[in-house]
């Protein structure tokens, strides 16, 4: 009778169960696809080759199972299987995955993901990343068109930089016009600025005519998203003074002496590369918007990065915790339910609807929308809170409070931030 093997430390048998004869299926140290729908267990034969039986970390679909669950897999329904092995690097799976650790992917779930990496949101990351690392201008005019194609209020800010490209400006007005016109939703200060560049810059007469009448049509009182970061460096941010509660109660001389020092921390723990917000530092120390807000809907961007210990971060809403950044790798902390989960909730949901986060060290990119004490969060265009009250934190007695700072939290490893806007609503 044939035996599937796994490589993990050494070898761990998978025999097949439940069938009269077995079909070997191929599993290599990486990933491999198996093929054949048949029951398959991971095997109790692992006390041959793991200190007292121990058995390796089992996870399906980024969700942490028993030796059982495994069991009643179909071997055709898995797309791959992934082996950490005793020299990769695993503390963020904590002391259980001293045996190694087993990662299993459906197919199912694996098309769900495929899907997710096709959002426009996603498809906006890649697509940046592509136009930064060509040389040709014929191929940056590809790419601004599919830029432009995604929709997105990002795509549409991130296009209008290249109108002041002689070679380019053409088609970067073009998919700015297209964006701006088919998303009123975007009407705002920066939008109208960028269609009357475009308007100077299109030769299409038609074109021009279309921004015109959009011009003339929309509400000029309406300030839309505002860039709250101005890539460069920490102008309208602050250091993080207490909680709201706490600055409530401080006469104005002893806010304005605790600001100097907070200020002096945010200098040490965040600064600007590359044109992010980038947290550099070892403690907890949030970084604060100077000004405060009540309803608003907001864009932002961003990265962890993995040679950190804990790879950890948020965003404070009004003050409060908060939308949960996480490295998913991290099970040992729960991370594995994935980013934009209103993490601090206790009687309303906490966790995200979906897992829908990007690769550790890549961008991602969220939505969150804030009336009243309800928030809405879309990760990479997928929704994964939908409307939940955000609970007050610092007193679970009293509702959120109605106006406050929004603050970038972040500790355990180096965090990077960009492209934030803010509507106020």
């Amino acid at each position: 009778m044939k035996t599937s093997m796994l490589k993990l430390k050494t070898l761990l048998a998978l025999p097949l169960i439940g069938c009269s004869t077995t079909i070997a299926m191929t599993v290599n140290e990486t990933d491999a696809t198996a093929a054949s729908d048949t029951t398959i267990c991971i095997s109790k034969v692992l006390h041959q080759y793991t200190p007292e039986g121990k058995e390796p970390l089992y996870l399906i679909d980024d969700v942490l199972v028993d030796q059982a669950t495994v069991g009643k897999l179909m071997l055709g329904s898995i797309e791959s299987v992934q082996l950490l092995k005793e020299d990769t690097p695993m503390t963020h799976y904590g002391k259980e995955a001293e045996n190694g650790v087993v990662i299993i992917t459906t197919k199912k779930y694996a098309e769900e993901k495929a899907k997710i990496s096709q959002t426009p949101e996603n498809r906006l990351i890649r697509l940046k990343e592509q136009i930064e690392k060509t040389s040709s201008t014929e191929r940056k005019r590809d790419l601004l068109k599919s830029i432009g194609q995604t929709g997105t209020f990002q795509a549409m800010v991130y296009i209008a930089k290249y109108m002041n490209d002689e070679m380019l400006k053409q088609t970067a007005a073009e998919a700015v016009k297209d964006i701006a016109l088919n998303h009123e939703e975007y009407n705002g200060v920066n939008t109208r600025n960028y269609l009357k560049q475009a308007q100077k810059i299109l030769n299409d007469k038609q074109a021009k005519q279309e921004i015109q009448h959009y011009l003339k049509r929309v509400s000029t009182k309406e300030k839309g998203y505002v860039a709250i970061f101005n890539g460069k460096d920490l102008t309208g941010w602050k250091g993080l003074v207490e909680n709201p509660i706490q600055r409530a109660k401080m006469t104005k001389k002893e806010s304005t002496q605790k600001q100097i020092k907070a200020d002096e921390a945010m200098r040490n723990d965040w600064t600007v590369e590359d044109g992010s917000l980038t947290y550099i530092g070892k403690g907890f120390d949030n970084l604060c918007t100077v000004k405060q807000y009540g309803d608003f809907e907001m864009y932002v961007d961003w990265k962890l990065d993995s040679h950190g210990s804990e790879p950890d971060a948020g965003i404070y809403l009004r003050g409060t915790p908060q939308v949960q950044i996480w490295d998913v790798t991290r099970i040992n902390a729960g991370a594995q339910v994935g980013s934009g989960g209103l993490y601090n909730n206790q009687k309303n949901r906490s966790t995200p609807l979906k897992v829908a986060d990007n690769k550790l060290n890549e961008w991602n990119s969220f939505y969150i929308k804030m009336i009243g004490d309800k928030v809405t969060v879309y990760l990479n265009g997928v929704l994964v809170v939908d409307n939940v009250p955000l609970e007050n934190f610092w007193d679970r007695k009293s509702p959120i409070f109605p106006k406050e700072q929004i603050e970038l939290q972040a500790h355990g490893s180096k965090v990077y931030f960009k492209n934030i806007y803010v509507k106020e609503l």
